[in-house]
C-alpha cells in the first residue's frame, strides 16, 4: 500500500520559500473556574519545535487571562505584519456558547452564561487577525476538551446543563486563503490524552514535518491518525479555502502507515461504521481491519463479503496478538524487533510489520549458525517468529504467505524436535493449523502431510506424559484432520478407520474428565463424523446410532449452558443428520419434523448474529435438505422455494470468501439442486443453465486439485446432469458425450474407492438410456451389463447394504428395458422379475419403506409394459393393477405426496389403456377419467408445472381415442400444446403433437 507522493509546490502570486512565516503558540491549562488541564503547555511546546523547524518565527504564550491573550493577538498583529504565512495554534478549554465559537482563558468565568461568553476570544476575531497580517492563515485549535466545567462550582454545573452551551466547536464556513483545524468533529469533545501531549497534538507533531506533502494531505494524515488511535471516538474537522501549499519540500515515498491513513479517508461511512463495529466486537485497533479492508479491495465486495473477511481477519489478529503475547525470546533484539512489529500490526502496518518479523527471524538464523551452543534456542525462536509472521498474512488475509510461514515453521520445529530429542507442541499446532489452510484452500495431498505429522507430534507428546489428558486430545485433534482428509479424498473406510481411533481416544479423555463439558462436546463431535460416515456407507442403523449419541450429549450440554451458541448448532446439526437418516430411510415425516428443528435453532442463531456465515451455511444445507423432501414428495413449487432459499445463501457465502474451496463446492451443489427441480417443473433451459453454472464450478475446483477424489466425483455428477439435460431436450448424442466424460472421470477413481463402483454402474445406466433414445437397444444393454456387474461386486462384498440392493433392483430394471427394446422379450421378463424380486426382499426387511414400495409398483408397470406389448392383456391388467394397488396405499398414507398423486394418474392411465385394447371403451373412459381428475388436481396446485400439463394433454387425448366427446377432448389438449409451445415450454417428445391433434379433429366428420 505504499504511495510515492511527490507534489509540485503551487503558491500564491509572490509566495516563496524564502519569504517569512509566523506563528503565535497559545496554551492555557491553569484554569481558575474550570477545569484544569495537563497537556497544554506540553502542547504547545511540541508544536513550536515544529514550526521551528519548518522555518517559522514563533511566539509563545502560556497561561494567559483574557487581558493577556487579547495582548497577545494585538502583538503579534503587529510584530507579524506583512509575513507571507501565519498561523495560530491554541491548545486549552474552547466551546461553542450560544452559537459562537470562543477560545477561553484561563481566569474565564463560569458564574453564567453572558459572562462566559464576555471572558473568551471569538474565534472570528482570531481569523480577522490572521487574515490582517498575511495572505495565507492557519487557525489550529486544539480545545473541546472533554467536561470543561468538572465539579468547579455550582455556577459551572449549571453552565454544563445549559443547551446554549457545547463542549465542541460549531462549524465554520469555507473561507478564501484561510484554513482551520479543529481537534475534534463540531460539536464533539477531544481528549487531553493520557501521555504527554494530546491525540491531535501528538498526531500533529508526528506528521506536520513529512516532505513533500500538501498541508491538506498533512491534515488528513492527522484526522485519520487521531481516529484510529482514538478507535473512532474522536475525528479533527479540517475547512480549508487554501491553495496547494506545501510546508516541508522534496519528495518522499511515504510509509505504509502513512499511505494507509490517506486511503481510510476515502472509506464511505458504511464501510467505516462496519470496521468500527467488528473491532469494538473483537476489543481491537481500527487500523489493522482497515489495511485487510483496502488490502483485499473489499469495497468493491458485497456488504455480507465485508463482514465475513473482517471477521476473519480480527480472528486472526486476536490470535497472533495472544501468540505475541506468550512466545518469549532470548535474545533483546528479536525481542524488540517481535514489540515493533506488534506496534505496526495496531497501525494497520501489515508489511511492515512481516518485514519486522522476517528481520528477527533472520537474526536467530544467523545467531544459530553463529553460535552452535545457541542453535537449538535460536531455531525454536526463529520457528516462532515464523509461526507470528504465518499468524500476521492470516489477518491480512493473505493465505498463500501463511502457508508458506507455517511451512518453514513445522520444518523448524521438527529440527528442534531432533536436536532435543524433545516433541515441541508448536510442531504440532502449527502442523495442525497448515493442514486446515490447505484443506481450505483444496490441496488434499500437502494437508495429509500436515496432519500426519501433527499425528506423529501428538503421539510422541503422549507417549512421554500418557497421563496428560490434554496431550490425549491433541491425538484425537490430529486423527480427526487426517480422517477429513480420507473422507474428502475418497477413502470412505479409511476415513471411518481413523474417525473411530479418534472416538476411542475421545471417549477415554471424556470419561476422566466427565466435568469438563467441552470434553462432552468433543466426544458428540466424534460421533458425528462416525456417524456421516456410516451414513455413506449405507449402514443406516449404525449412523443413526452414532446420531443419537450425539444428540443426548448435545442435549445435555445445551441444558447446562443454553447461551453457548456451539453447543446450540451443535444440537441443531445432531437433529440434521438424524433426519438425513430418516430420510435415507424413506420416513418422510420424521425427517421432515428433525430438518425443521435444526431450521429453528440456526434460524435463532441467526437471529442473535445476523452476519454469522456459520449459522447461515447451515441454514442453506437445512433449506437444501427440505427441498429435497419436497422434490420427493412431488411438491415441487416447494422444493423450488427451498432450492431458491439454499442457492441464494450459497451465493452469498461463496463471495464472502473466495479461497473457500468448501464454500464453492457447496454453491455447486445449489446450481444442481435447482437445475433437478427445474427440469421436473419443465423449464429445461433454466436447467441446463444451472447445471452448466455447476459445472463450471465443479471444473474449476477439479484443475485446482486432479488428486482430490471428492471433486473428481463432483465433476463427473456434472457431466451426468449435463447429459440428463441434453437427452431431456432430445439431444441424446450430447447426452451420451456427457456421460463419457463422466466416466473418464469415475473409472481410475475406483483403485483408491470401490464404494464409487456404485457412481460407475449408475453413469453406465446413464449412457443406455441414450443409447436407446438413439435407436441403439444394443449398446444400450452392453451399458447396462457393465452397470450391473460392479453393482453386484458391492452387493457381494455387503449384502446387508440395502441402498446397493435397491441400485441393482434398478440395474436390472434398466437392462429390462434394453432386452425389451431390442424384441428380447422373454430376457426382458426375467431382468424385470428379477428387479421385483430384490425389492420385494428389501420390503420383507421394511415393509413400511416407502420408496422401496415405490419402485415395486415401477417393476409391476414395467412387467405390465411387456405384457401389453406381447398381446397378454389379462396379465398386463393384473401388474397394472398390483401398480395401482401399491399407489393408492403409499398416497392413503400420506395424501399431501404430489409425486405419489402423479404416479396414480400414470396407473390409471395404464389402465385405460389396457381398456381400450381390450374394447372396454367404458372401462377405458373411467379410467382416463380418474387419471384426469388427479392431474387437473395437480395443475391447480401448481399451475406452472410444464410436465403435469403435458400429462392433462396426453390423458385428454386418450378419453377421446376412448369415443367420449373427441372433439372437446382434443380442443382442450390443443390448446394446452399451442400454449407450452408459445411458453417455450414443449417437450421434445411433444413436438409433433399439435400436428397429431389438429389432424384428429379434421377427421371429426360430425359435429357434437
Amino acid at each position: 500500500m505504499r504511495v510515492l507522493l511527490s507534489i509540485l509546490l503551487l503558491v500564491l502570486p509572490g509566495f516563496a520559500w524564502a519569504e517569512t512565516r509566523a506563528a503565535l503558540v497559545l496554551a492555557a491549562e491553569r484554569y481558575e473556574a474550570l477545569r484544569p488541564l495537563q497537556n497544554p503547555v506540553n502542547d504547545a511546546r511540541a508544536i513550536e519545535d515544529r514550526l521551528i523547524a519548518l522555518g517559522f518565527e514563533v511566539y509563545t504564550e502560556t497561561n494567559r487571562d483574557l487581558r493577556r491573550m487579547r495582548r497577545a493577538f494585538e502583538d503579534f498583529a503587529d510584530d507579524a505584519a506583512g509575513a507571507d504565512v501565519a498561523l495560530v495554534f491554541f491548545a486549552g478549554h474552547g466551546m461553542e456558547v450560544a452559537g459562537q465559537n470562543l477560545l477561553l482563558p484561563v481566569d474565564a468565568p463560569a458564574d453564567n452564561l453572558d459572562a462566559l461568553r464576555a471572558g473568551g476570544v471569538p474565534l472570528d476575531e482570531v481569523a480577522a487577525v490572521l487574515q490582517g497580517v498575511a495572505p495565507v492563515g492557519l487557525l489550529i485549535v486544539d480545545a473541546c476538551r472533554t467536561d470543561p466545567f468538572g465539579s468547579t462550582g455550582r455556577g459551572a454545573m449549571s453552565l454544563a446543563r445549559r443547551p446554549e452551551v457545547s463542549p465542541g466547536m460549531a462549524r465554520l464556513g469555507r473561507a478564501d486563503n484561510l484554513l482551520y483545524a479543529f481537534s475534534a468533529a463540531p460539536g464533539q469533545a477531544a481528549a487531553d490524552g493520557t501521555g504527554d501531549n494530546s491525540p491531535f497534538t501528538e498526531a500533529l507533531s508526528r506528521h506536520l514535518e513529512t516532505p513533500g506533502l500538501e498541508i491538506r494531505q498533512v491534515l488528513t494524515l492527522v484526522q485519520q491518525d487521531v481516529y484510529d488511535r482514538t478507535r473512532g471516538k474522536q475525528l479533527p474537522y479540517v475547512e480549508s479555502g487554501l491553495p496547494a501549499m506545501v510546508f516541508a519540500g522534496g519528495t518522499t515515498e511515504l510509509p505504509e502507515r502513512e499511505s494507509l491513513l490517506l486511503a481510510m479517508a476515502g472509506l464511505q461511512p458504511a464501510h467505516r461504521g462496519l470496521i468500527e463495529r467488528i473491532a469494538a466486537e473483537n476489543d481491537m485497533p481500527l487500523a489493522p481491519l482497515y489495511g485487510a479492508f483496502l488490502s483485499a479491495d473489499l469495497a468493491r465486495r458485497p456488504s455480507n463479503d465485508q463482514t465475513a473477511e473482517l471477521t476473519a481477519a480480527a480472528l486472526a489478529f486476536t490470535e497472533l496478538r495472544r501468540d505475541m503475547a506468550t512466545l518469549a525470546s532470548d535474545d533483546p533484539a528479536v525481542t524488540a524487533l517481535r514489540q515493533e512489529a506488534e506496534r505496526q500490526l495496531e497501525l494497520g502496518a501489515f508489511e511492515t510489520a512481516r518485514a519486522r518479523l522476517t528481520e528477527a527471524a533472520e537474526i536467530d538464523s544467523r545467531s544459530r549458525d553463529a553460535l552452535r551452543e545457541n542453535y537449538l534456542v535460536r531455531t525454536l525462536s526463529e520457528a516462532e517468529t515464523h509461526s507470528l509472521n504465518a499468524r500476521a498474512a492470516e489477518a491480512d488475509l493473505r493465505r498463500d504467505l501463511a502457508i508458506a510461514d507455517y511451512r518453514r515453521a513445522a520444518a523448524l520445529f521438527a529440527e528442534a524436535q531432533a536436536l532435543s530429542g524433545e516433541t515441541p507442541d508448536q510442531l504440532r499446532l502449527v502442523t495442525d493449523q497448515l493442514g486446515r489452510l490447505l484443506m481450505t484452500t483444496g490441496d488434499l495431498v500437502g494437508a495429509g502431510q500436515a496432519f500426519r505429522q501433527s499425528l506423529a507430534a501428538a503421539e510422541a507428546r503422549r507417549a512421554a506424559a500418557p497421563e496428560d489428558i490434554s496431550r490425549q486430545r491433541a491425538v484425537w485433534v490430529a486423527q480427526n484432520g487426517l480422517g477429513d482428509v480420507a473422507r474428502f479424498s475418497g477413502d470412505m473406510t479409511g476415513a471411518g478407520a481413523l474417525y473411530d481411533a479418534a472416538l476411542t481416544v475421545i471417549a477415554a479423555v471424556a470419561a476422566a474428565a466427565p466435568d469438563r463439558l467441552s470434553y462432552q462436546s468433543d466426544l458428540a463431535i466424534s460421533q458425528e463424523r462416525l456417524g456421516q460416515i456410516r451414513l455413506d456407507l449405507g449402514a443406516l442403523a449404525e449412523a443413526r446410532e452414532a446420531f443419537a449419541a450425539a444428540l443426548r450429549i448435545s442435549e445435555a450440554l445445551v441444558t447446562q449452558d443454553p447461551a453457548n451458541t456451539a453447543w446450540q448448532r451443535g444440537l441443531g446439526l445432531s437433529h440434521r443428520r438424524l433426519a438425513d437418516v430418516s430420510e435415507a430411510l424413506g420416513e418422510t415425516a420424521s425427517a421432515a419434523a428433525g430438518y425443521h428443528r435444526a431450521l429453528a435453532l440456526f434460524e435463532g442463531l441467526r437471529a442473535a448474529q445476523p452476519d454469522e456465515p456459520l449459522w447461515q451455511r447451515d441454514i442453506s444445507i437445512l433449506r437444501t435438505r427440505l427441498g429435497d423432501l419436497a422434490l420427493a414428495q412431488g411438491d415441487l413449487a416447494g422444493a423450488q422455494t427451498q432450492y431458491a432459499a439454499a442457492l441464494e445463501l450459497s451465493r452469498l457465502l461463496a463471495r464472502q470468501d473466495t479461497g473457500n474451496t468448501e464454500l464453492k463446492r457447496d454453491l455447486a451443489i445449489a446450481f444442481e439442486k435447482y437445475g433437478n427441480v427445474l427440469q421436473r417443473l419443465g423449464d429445461l433451459a433454466g436447467a441446463q443453465a444451472a447445471y452448466s453454472a455447476a459445472l463450471a464450478g465443479r471444473e474449476s475446483l477439479a484443475a485446482r486439485d486432479p488428486g482430490n477424489a471428492q471433486w473428481q466425483r463432483d465433476l463427473a455428477i456434472s457431466h451426468n446432469l449435463a447429459g440428463d439435460i441434453a437427452l431431456a431436450l432430445g439431444d441424446a448424442a450430447a447426452a451420451r458425450g456427457a456421460y463419457d466424460r463422466a466416466l473418464a472421470r469415475l473409472l481410475p477413481l475406483t483403485a483408491a474407492n470401490a464404494g464409487l463402483g456404485r457412481d460407475i454402474s449408475i453413469t453406465y445406466n446413464k449412457i443406455g438410456q441414450a443409447a436407446l433414445a438413439q435407436g441403439d437397444p444394443q449398446a444400450a444393454g452392453d451399458a447396462f451389463r457393465a452397470g450391473l456387474a460392479p453393482m453386484r461386486a458391492l452387493v457381494a462384498q455387503n449384502p446387508a447394504h440395502t441402498v446397493w440392493q435397491s441400485d441393482l433392483a434398478v440395474s436390472h430394471d434398466f437392462l429390462g428395458l434394453a432386452l425389451w427394446n431390442s424384441g428380447d422379450l422373454s430376457g426382458a421378463r426375467r431382468a424385470f422379475e428379477e428387479s421385483l424380486r430384490l425389492t420385494t426382499a428389501l420390503l420383507a426387511q421394511d415393509p413400511d419403506n416407502r420408496a422401496w414400495q415405490r419402485s415395486l409398483a415401477i417393476s409391476h408397470d414395467r412387467l405390465g409394459g411387456l405384457a401389453q406389448t406381447g398381446g397378454d392383456l389379462a396379465a398386463a391388467a393384473a401388474s397394472f393393477g398390483a401398480a395401482r394397488d401399491l399407489r393408492a396405499a403409499l398416497l392413503a398414507a400420506n395424501p399431501d405426496n404430489l409425486l405419489w398423486r402423479q404416479d396414480l394418474a400414470y396407473s390409471h392411465g395404464n389402465l385405460g389403456s389396457v381398456a381400450l385394447g381390450q374394447g372396454d371403451a367404458a372401462a377405458a373412459r373411467q379410467a382416463f377419467a380418474e387419471a384426469l381428475t388427479i392431474q387437473r388436481d395437480l395443475v391447480q396446485r401448481d399451475p406452472a408445472n410444464a410436465r403435469w400439463r403435458h400429462d392433462i394433454a396426453l390423458t385428454l387425448s386418450n378419453l377421446a381415442r376412448s369415443g367420449a366427446t373427441p372433439r372437446a377432448y382434443l380442443t382442450e389438449a390443443l390448446a394446452i400444446v399451442t400454449a407450452l409451445r408459445a411458453e417455450n415450454q414443449l417437450l421434445p417428445l411433444a413436438e409433433g403433437w399439435a400436428d397429431d391433434l389438429e389432424t384428429a379433429l379434421s377427421g371429426l366428420n360430425v359435429p357434437e
